[in-house]
């Protein structure tokens, strides 16, 4: 993409950069397990540096892949960040006949689209004004201005393909080593620019965490009623990715207990036991929903509309919570027997 240039106009930013980095970590670029249209592969050498003034920290040989699971996840953005602001951009990509779309021009967004793949490109920004839903911003040709105003240290890498450097301003790379998510500076602070980093928190640890930080889980339990503030399709979204994730027993389970779970949904009771074995059985979006809740109260079609579900989303997890709650079945021999869970619907 000529935006990609030796000038450094622009630079990879966010989930691709931090992906790569975590397959290395984890020895998972292997050619022959990403073969196919799933193929994503830069083979470079990168730098890793602190900032932009100090020498190279880490010389690491870097083959950019996505392993299936990830692709699965939904974990594969391809996100750019420019000096350029939004005409430019256009100009350049229609002058290299590439289709752009103005997605988000406000926030300084557009999106192109090059061999079937959609990349979103971003102008460099600053927040000027914050009120816990969205940010007011202005444009910044500061690469570092534009990662302080991101959430957690691993989401504020960044690469530029032409000098094979990731920028890292907030030691991203080393709590991606060690499997921590916390958030860029105070953790109230970030949280109160936009309440649905509360729920991005437990989302990302899912994926990337092994235990919640505990800085970050005190911020999101004493601000946890800032969700109320938010649209419902918002709290949806991330609960959407929440709920499939691989530690989402042990997440749910934090989030319950801080009251985070009965704030959305009205949980007054959680079982654990029903998802610590979900990947195992492979269960889809709506059997999970259903046996998160299967156990309250009053569950009818417009509690889930109002809950952002979709009518057919909402009738398939109704149909489920009724199988579940039917006095016949044991709960204990439905989770065990493959054969019955898997035809729970």
């Amino acid at each position: 993409m000529s935006l990609l240039n030796e000038k450094g106009q622009a630079r990879l930013i966010g989930g691709c950069v931090r992906d790569a980095l975590l397959d290395l970590l984890h020895n998972k670029a292997n050619k022959e397990e990403f073969e196919g249209d799933t193929e994503r592969r830069i083979a470079v050498y990168i730098n890793v540096r602190e900032d932009s003034s100090t020498e190279s920290t880490y010389k690491l040989p870097l083959e950019v892949s996505y392993p299936r699971d990830r692709l699965e996840e939904g974990s594969y953005d391809i996100d750019i960040a420019t000096t350029l602001i939004p005409s430019e951009v256009t100009n350049i990509l229609s002058g290299a006949k590439i289709k752009t779309i103005p997605t988000g021009l406000k926030f300084g967004t557009i999106t192109a689209t090059l061999n079937n793949e959609k990349f979103e490109i971003t102008t460099l920004r600053k927040d000027i004004e914050c009120n816990g839903r969205y940010a007011k911003v202005i444009f910044t040709t500061d690469f570092a201005e534009d990662a302080a105003r991101r959430d957690f240290t691993i989401n504020a890498l960044s690469y530029c393909p032409f000098k094979n450097e990731i920028y890292d301003y907030f030691e991203g790379f080393k709590d991606l080593q060690q499997e921590k998510v916390v958030f860029i500076g105070e953790a109230l602070d970030r949280i109160k620019e936009d309440y649905l980093r509360i729920l991005r928190f437990f989302r990302f640890s899912s994926y990337y965490a092994n235990q919640l930080d505990d800085g970050s889980f005190k911020a999101c339990k004493a601000l946890k009623d800032g969700l109320k503030t938010l649209s419902r399709e918002r709290i949806k979204s991330e609960m959407d990715k929440i709920i499939v994730s691989k530690r989402a027993a042990q997440i749910l389970k934090a989030m319950f207990e801080i009251g985070i779970l009965e704030l959305i949904f009205s949980i007054q009771n959680y079982e654990i036991k029903f998802f610590e074995q979900a990947n195992d059985f492979k269960l889809e979006l709506v059997t999970r929903y259903a046996l998160l809740l299967y156990c309250q109260k009053d569950l009818n079609l417009k509690v889930f509309l109002d809950w952002k579900f979709s009518k057919h989303e909402a009738m398939q997890i109704l149909s489920i919570t009724n199988f579940l709650n039917d006095a016949k079945f044991n709960m204990k021999k439905i989770w065990f027997e493959k054969r019955i869970i898997r035809n729970i619907y």
